[in-house]
């Protein structure tokens, strides 16, 4: 159904969408994509995916108001702004257009995936999130950059950054899962993935994998027991230790190794070289292309 007016469903009793064979529900706010459309979920209704033909939902607006539960089991929930011009979403404090607090996304339950944001979704900002549901995993997804901003922020479940641009980490994020942080995602070497000095990662006893252009650690990147891997993206070439003068595309110097705790750190460039210089602390390198990691 397509209107170009505010429209209102209302039952006294329930109000039920029957999906033909399997499908999506999609509930979009600002269709003409103009910045102007609010989505509201109001306290009086109850969302409940009862069917598993149901395997999306997906929220699209200007603006969202979730004042109630959306109870999605086993379907995919995406939240993201409709395709206007520098789109915003921001979760936790209000930075953006989109928001979606604390309350608010606790109010999603559901044992599959929440994606926040989509690849037309330009900025996603996170603040002083504490998400403490556990689906399968929370997805951040932008067309240009995440960015951890200011509170500390935490995840009870596995959590995936996929951005084009950049992912800069500048408030402690703790996350009681895996962790891949995808920067410069169409390899396009544009993104970089980046610690700054008041920020932190501690997803410690779950693997963390950043595949990105360059790799900038002002403070702790940690995995505790598990592994660390760094991925140099298509043609990245990777020089590890020394001072960060070297020739490589993707730089982790000596400083910056003193930053990562793990029981194991891995280096990939699928078709590229490794380069190993001044490393006095016990390391495992490895690489997927063909190729030795050599040493200057």
């Amino acid at each position: 159904m397509v209107a170009h007016a505010p429209v209102v469903w209302k039952s006294a009793g329930d109000l039920t969408f029957d999906v033909p064979g399997s499908g999506s529900l999609v509930l979009r706010a600002d269709s003409d994509e103009d910045a102007a459309g609010t989505l509201l979920v109001s306290m009086y209704s109850n969302t409940t995916v009862k069917s598993e033909a149901v395997r999306a939902v997906e929220l699209v607006a200007a603006e969202l108001n979730l004042e109630t539960g959306l109870h999605a089991r086993d379907s995919n929930v995406t939240i993201h702004p409709s395709n206007y011009s520098t789109s915003v979403l921001s979760v936790g404090k209000h930075r953006g257009r989109l928001h979606l607090d604390d309350k608010e996304l606790d109010m999603i339950t559901i044992t599959s995936s929440v994606t926040l944001g989509s690849t037309q979704t330009d900025v996603v900002w996170l603040d002083s999130v504490s998400y403490v549901e556990t689906p399968q995993t929370v997805y951040v997804i932008s067309m240009s950059r995440i960015e951890f901003i200011e509170g500390w922020s935490s995840f009870a479940t596995n959590l995936e950054l996929h951005a084009d641009a950049d992912i800069r980490i500048n408030a402690r994020v703790n996350v009681t899962g895996t962790v891949l942080a995808v920067a410069d995602a169409t390899c396009n070497h544009t993104g970089d993935f980046t610690i700054t000095g008041s920020g932190a990662l501690n997803a410690s006893g779950h693997e963390v994998i950043v595949q990105s252009h360059d790799v900038h650690l002002a403070n702790r990147l940690i995995s505790g027991s598990k592994k660390t891997r760094f991925i140099g993206c298509r043609s990245v070439s990777i020089d590890v230790g020394g001072d960060g003068s070297g020739p490589g595309d993707m730089k982790i110097d000596r400083n910056e190794l003193r930053l990562i705790t793990a029981t194991n750190l891995t280096l990939s460039s699928p078709s590229d070289r490794i380069r190993v210089s001044e490393v006095t602390a016990r390391c495992n390198t490895s690489r997927t292309a063909p190729k030795t990691a050599s040493a200057p």
